[in-house]
This record gives structure tokens, C-alpha cells and sequence, in this order.
């Protein structure tokens, strides 16, 4: 017997600007907690969302958790406990990311408490955009694309996330995300094709580079795996649930990110 699960990737998740939902099949379990967060370097409020799996027997969708207790603090003494906005929502109020800094995660619902940590790298900027043209040539479509140019630093292992935005910063987001790490550039001038290239002339692009810890890249690399498998070999095994960095048997993710931003209008 299976179960239908709902799982929310906020992108975003706010978690990152919006919500996107994954149809997966999981082996039949018990309902469980599913937490999904971010704390970024960026101007909050951050936001926590709370809710519990469903049975796809019963025909259940994610139920929202309300009532729970939410707190986010740091290693430099930072802590509030978040204000429910609205069934399973919780936001801060006053909370500042800071570039450095660990932030931790503390949630009590039901008589359970599920904790989880992050640590937020120091944002490494980007440094330019650049715009390219290929005309049509012989089985290839005419296109623009853009290289991101920016240099990574030597000291310390670095992991990246990046996001890629057509026109609106508040908008849906490029279905496809990228994580990769600096292995093969650490210490490094990087430029290199963002891997979008659905543009075209009078857009404005915006790329986001998220500087993430290392549990954050293997979490989004599990993911992309587990998407990328969702509709591939039906005679291979029913896809597992995402790593998490929360503790208590509760799926999801709660991370801490530094963001820089860079926009390029396509104008030829």
C-alpha cells in the first residue's frame, strides 16, 4: 500500500518566493510533521511552515499544524518566538539574519519537539552578468544566455544555490534549480553559462547566488535526485523522502542563507 505525499518546497522558499508542489509516492507510514524554513541575510520576516502528511486512502491533503510553539534564535543570543499569521504559517517579527551566524530551530506541537540548526556563510557576491546572443543556425533555435561572473573564495569549502528570475523578482522562479560546490574552482574567478536561457529582448533577469551550508547542498542535490526520478523508471523502487536537518522523525528542511542579487536586461 502507498501513500500520496504533498511535499511543499518553499522558494524558498519567501523560501524562496513561492510555493511548489511535488507529487511523489512514498511507502505507506504513519502521518508525519513537515517543517519548511529559511532565515536569510536579506530584510525578514522569515517564515516556518508547519503542516502534517496525509493518507492518500483517506484522501487527505497536508493538514496544517496550528497551535504549535515556534522559536528561531542564534549563537549570538538572538531569539524570538514566531506569531502564527495564519494555519500553519509562523513569522517573525523583529529576527535579523546575520552573515556567520548559526541559526536554530525549535518547534513543540502535540507534546514533541523537533529542532533543527543551520549555519549561515558569508555571501559571495557576484561580481557581473553578461549577455550573449547565438543567432539561429542549422538545428538550434536563436537564443540569449547569460554568464554569471564571480569569484569564489579560497579559505573554505564553499556550496551554492542558484536562482534565476525573468522579469519579476516576485514571480514564479526558473522550474529548475542548480546546487553545486567550488571542488573544481575553490579559489577561483568563475564564469560560466547560468543554464537558462528561455529569454527574450525587453526582459529584465534577475539571478540570485545563495551561499548555503553543506547540509543545505546535499538536501537540495537528494531532492533534485528524487524529482528527477519521480516520473523515470517505473520497474525501479518508490522514491524515498528528501534527507532532513530536523530532528524528531519530521520531514522538510530549515536553512540559513546568504543572498546576493544581480539583474541584466536583455536589450539587443
Amino acid at each position: 500500500m502507498k501513500k500520496h505525499l504533498l511535499f511543499y518546497i518553499l522558494t524558498f522558499l519567501a523560501f524562496f518566493s513561492c510555493e511548489k508542489v511535488v507529487d511523489m509516492d512514498l511507502n505507506e507510514e504513519s502521518p508525519r510533521v513537515v517543517i519548511e524554513g529559511q532565515v536569510t541575510n536579506k530584510p525578514g520576516p522569515y517564515t516556518i511552515r508547519i503542516t502534517q502528511s496525509g493518507s492518500y486512502m483517506g484522501g487527505d491533503k497536508f493538514e496544517k499544524i496550528v497551535g504549535a510553539n515556534v522559536k528561531v534564535y542564534d549563537n549570538a543570543g538572538q531569539s524570538e518566538s514566531l506569531v502564527e499569521e495564519e494555519p500553519g504559517l509562523y513569522k517573525t517579527t523583529n529576527l535579523e539574519g546575520v552573515e556567520g551566524r548559526v541559526y536554530h530551530l525549535e518547534v513543540e506541537y502535540d507534546s514533541e519537539k523537533y529542532t533543527a540548526s543551520s549555519s549561515m556563510p558569508v555571501k559571495v557576491p557576484i561580481d557581473s552578468l553578461t549577455l550573449h546572443h547565438r543567432e539561429e543556425q542549422l538545428f538550434n533555435w536563436p537564443e540569449y544566455y547569460i554568464n554569471m561572473h564571480f569569484t569564489d573564495p579560497g579559505h573554505t569549502r564553499n556550496y551554492y544555490y542558484l536562482k534565476v528570475y525573468n522579469n519579476n523578482m516576485q514571480g514564479e522562479p526558473s522550474p529548475h534549480f542548480v546546487v553545486f560546490d567550488d571542488l573544481l574552482f575553490n579559489g577561483r574567478s568563475i564564469s560560466d553559462d547560468i543554464g537558462f536561457s528561455d529569454f527574450e529582448k525587453g526582459d529584465t533577469v534577475h539571478v540570485e547566488l545563495l551561499s548555503i551550508d553543506r547540509e543545505a547542498y546535499e538536501y537540495y542535490n537528494n531532492l533534485n535526485a528524487i524529482l528527477n526520478n519521480a516520473g523515470g523508471n517505473p520497474f525501479q523502487g518508490a522514491p524515498q523522502n528528501p534527507t532532513t536537518n530536523i530532528s524528531g522523525n519530521a520531514l522538510g528542511f530549515f536553512g540559513a542563507y546568504a543572498i546576493d542579487k544581480a539583474s541584466i536586461l536583455i536589450d539587443y
